[in-house]
């Protein structure tokens, strides 16, 4: 279904014209063409065989133009669209299209896998973000200790082939890194249920200098205390520089849950109401809203 926001009604030019895809849509990205991406666990769209990655057309019939083979063979949880055309995929799969990717794969805009990116053997465990510098690197997070057996306690940085950077800091957080926001400095954000990072009391954020060190001009005094081990999960920066953050989490010792606006200097802006005033039930809507 498509909504228009402005009639205030399901839009009649959008037909997908069938069943639609017969599994759980997990992600979705925006062509600039208006054409639609969406993985997740389905294999199978409008009776077109598409496994976990599909690309529909603007008025939402199946695009055939994108073919992504015999496509994965797990679950797809992320999509990245890069400024080339090109899509990451990120997942809990090992193969795409038939060949060796450990959650983490590249296609070129008609769907084919590019091979000239290459994790390797990647994480050893599950990625929960990734999103890209201003250099064009990958900056993830997620609940991996070791990167192509690297030791990288839940962060990582990767040049634009997929090679891990090797000037990157990435032994510092004690626990799993579940949000990343790339900075314009070439910096980046991250949240997650760690409480130090690189030897500092951090509780739920960070921001990180372009080598990935701790940023000490950041205020570490709100403490982001996570909530069912999940944490911050999707965080924004406003035109007026302010960070807005979202997740499962409580705000310091206070009833303010799950959705806070911080000050450029990392300060908590307390003008700012969310109106969630506890965790059950209301995670997703404070995720969506930070979107």
């Amino acid at each position: 279904m498509r909504f228009d926001q402005i009639a205030n009604s399901t839009d009649a030019t959008w037909n997908m014209a069938g069943t639609g895809p017969n599994g759980v849509v997990r992600a979705i990205a925006l062509q600039p063409d208006g054409k639609i991406l969406m993985a997740g666990d389905f294999t199978d769209v409008n009776g077109t065989p598409r496994n976990r990655i599909a690309r529909l057309n603007v008025n939402g019939s199946v695009d055939t133009g994108f073919d992504p083979g015999s496509g994965c063979n797990g679950s797809v949880r992320r999509i990245q669209l890069r400024s080339d055309g090109k899509v990451d995929l990120i997942g809990d799969f090992t193969q795409v299209n038939g060949s060796t990717k450990a959650g983490m794969a590249r296609l070129f805009a008609h769907g084919a896998l590019d091979t000239s990116f290459d994790i390797g053997t990647g994480p050893d465990d599950t990625i929960r973000d990734v999103t890209y510098d201003g250099a064009g690197r990958l900056v993830v997070g997620g609940l991996f200790r070791y990167w192509n057996g690297i030791p990288c306690t839940y962060m990582m940085r990767l040049l634009a082939n997929g090679a891990p950077d090797p000037s990157y800091v990435n032994n510092a957080a004690n626990y799993p890194v579940t949000a990343v926001l790339p900075l314009a400095n070439g910096g980046a954000l991250i949240g997650g249920v760690f409480n130090r990072y690189n030897g500092e009391e951090r509780v739920g954020l960070a921001r990180l200098l372009r080598d990935g060190s701790v940023d000490p001009t950041f205020s570490s005094a709100l403490r982001l205390i996570n909530l069912t081990n999940v944490g911050p999960v999707t965080m924004r920066q406003r035109p007026d520089g302010k960070y807005l953050i979202g997740g499962s989490f409580r705000a310091d010792q206070s009833t303010r849950y799950n959705l806070v606006l911080l000050n450029t200097d990392g300060t908590w802006d307390q003008t700012f109401q969310s109106h969630f005033t506890s965790d059950w039930g209301e995670r997703e809507g404070s995720c969506g809203a930070a979107r």
